[in-house]
C-alpha cells in the first residue's frame, strides 16, 4: 500500500539536536520541539535525511555529526533502552542486546556482528540512505558505538579499523580520534573488534545499574517501544505518518501523501479499498495527540493552537465525535 516508509525514533537525533541548540543554530528548529518531548516519537526516515542535509547546509560544516557526537555519553542517549544495556557486565552481552534493540529504534537499518576467528566486524548496513545522508547517519552510529566501547574497555581504547560510508573533509582528525586505521567510502559501517576483549567484564558497571533499578521498564516505556510499524503495515504507517504530521499544526492530506511516497488521489483509492477514509484517521490520530498534550498539562486552548485549529470549539467536535467525550471532560480528570 505505502512502500519504503520508515522511521527513527526523536532518540536518535535528540542528542545531535540538542548540541545544535546549545550552539544557538537555527538548524536544530527545522524539526520542531514538540517532536522531541517524548523520545520515543517516531520520525519519518525522509524527514531524518532532510534534516541532516539541511543542517550540514545551514551550519556549513560537512563533518557537524562527527564533531558534534563524537564525545557524546552515550548510556542516557536511548532512555529505557540504555538501561536494558547497561545491564550486562561483559561486552559480549551488550553487543547482543544492542545489536536486537536497535530495531526497537529504527525500523530499518540493521546492527550485527560477523565473527571471523579472533576478529568481530561490528557492523551497522542502512540501506535505505544515501550519499550525506547515509553519511551523517552512519557517522551518528559510529560515535553511538565507539563510545559504548571505551565505556567498557577504557577511554583509550582503539579499535583494529573503521570502515565508513562516504568520507569527511577532515579525514586525519577523524583517524586520530579513532586511533586505528580508517577505509573511506564503504558499502556500510564496520569497527572491527579484537573478540577477546568482548569477554572482558565491567562489574562497577552493573553494580550502578542494580542500584537504580535499570532492569525495569515502566508500562509507558514499554509501550512506546512496541510501537514501531512494520514497513509491510499501512496502516500502522499511515497512522504514525499523520501524528508525525500533527506536530506541524492542522493536518494537511497533501502533507500525508507526500511523506508517503503517493498523490492525493491514490491515498484516498487505497484508503477507500480498506473502506476507510481520510478524516477518520487524521481524526484519531488528533484525538490521541491532544490527550498526549492535556496529560503534559497544556489547556484545552493551548491544545487546540498547538494543532492548529484557530478555534478550540473545532478540536472539541472532533473529539466528542471520535471519543464520544468532550476534550474538556477528559482534561478534567487531570485537574481534580
Amino acid at each position: 500500500m505505502f512502500q519504503d516508509v520508515h522511521f527513527y525514533r526523536a532518540l536518535t537525533i535528540a542528542p545531535l539536536r540538542g548540541r545544535l541548540l546549545r550552539q544557538g543554530n537555527p538548524a536544530a528548529k527545522q524539526l520542531p520541539d514538540s517532536l522531541f518531548t517524548n523520545p520515543m516519537t517516531l520520525i519519518p526516515l525522509s524527514q531524518v535525511s532532510a534534516w541532516y542535509q539541511a543542517v550540514e547546509a545551514q551550519t556549513d560544516d560537512p563533518d557537524f555529526s562527527w564533531r558534534l557526537l563524537k564525545d557524546a555519553v552515550p548510556w542516557n542517549q536511548y532512555g529505557a533502552l540504555s538501561r536494558w544495556f547497561l545491564f550486562e557486565p561483559d561486552m559480549t552481552s551488550r553487543f547482543r542486546r544492542i545489536n536486537f534493540g536497535n530495531a526497537s529504534i529504527q525500523s530499518c537499518g540493521q546492527l550485527f556482528g560477523i565473527f571471523s576467528g579472533p576478529l568481530v566486524r561490528w557492523c551497522y548496513h542502512q540501506p535505505k540512505l544515501s550519499g550525506r545522508g547515509l553519511l551523517h547517519d552512519s557517522l551518528r552510529m559510529v560515535c553511538f558505538l565507539m563510545q559504548v566501547l571505551r565505556e567498557q574497555l577504557g577511554s583509550d581504547y582503539t579499535p583494529l579499523k573503521i570502515r565508513i560510508p562516504g568520507q569527511l573533509s577532515d579525514p586525519a582528525g577523524f583517524s586520530e580520534w579513532a586511533g586505528c586505521a580508517v577505509e573511506w567510502h564503504s558499502p556500510q559501517l564496520e569497527i572491527w573488534v579484537n573478540s577477546r576483549q568482548l569477554n572482558e567484564l565491567d562489574l562497577s558497571q552493573v553494580n550502578k545499574a542494580q542500584q537504580t533499578g535499570a532492569f525495569q521498564l515502566s508500562l509507558a516505556e514499554l509501550d512506546s517501544m512496541l510501537s514501531m510499524p512494520a514497513a509491510d503495515d499501512p496502516m500502522k504507517v499511515l497512522y504514525e505518518v499523520v501524528s508525525y504530521c500533527c506536530h506541524f499544526g492542522k493536518v494537511r492530506r497533501g502533507q500525508v501523501a507526500q511523506l508517503l511516497g503517493v498523490s492525493e488521489q491514490q491515498l484516498q483509492r487505497r484508503l477507500h479499498e480498506r473502506q476507510i477514509n481520510f478524516s477518520q484517521v487524521s481524526a484519531y490520530a488528533v484525538c490521541f495527540a491532544a490527550m498526549e498534550l492535556i496529560r503534559q498539562g497544556f489547556s484545552v486552548a493551548q491544545t487546540a493552537e498547538r494543532l492548529g485549529y484557530s478555534h478550540a470549539a473545532s478540536l472539541q467536535r472532533v473529539f466528542r465525535k471520535t471519543r464520544g467525550q468532550s476534550l474538556s471532560h477528559y482534561a478534567k480528570q487531570f485537574q481534580d
